[in-house]
């Protein structure tokens, strides 16, 4: 999944937010769910950079695509 993909899929996916406990569907406004997905893709990359492994680091790139995407929709 290329970085406007993921990054469209991410903010559905925080936009409608299903709550098993009170069996309602959650919808919540753009500019919220893009938060939400901000905070995740953030920690993503924090996660990422704390492993410190070469190899992983190509990822942060990918991530920090996905939240130059985000903020874009």
């Amino acid at each position: 999944m290329n970085s406007k993909e993921k990054a469209k899929d991410l903010v559905d996916r925080y936009k409608y937010l299903y709550d098993d406990d009170e069996k309602l569907y959650l919808h919540a406004s753009l500019n919220i769910a893009k938060r939400y997905a901000l905070i995740a893709v953030d920690e993503i990359i924090n996660s990422i950079r704390f492993t410190d492994a070469k190899s992983d680091l190509g990822y942060v790139g990918y991530w920090q695509e996905v939240k130059q995407e985000i903020e874009l929709l």
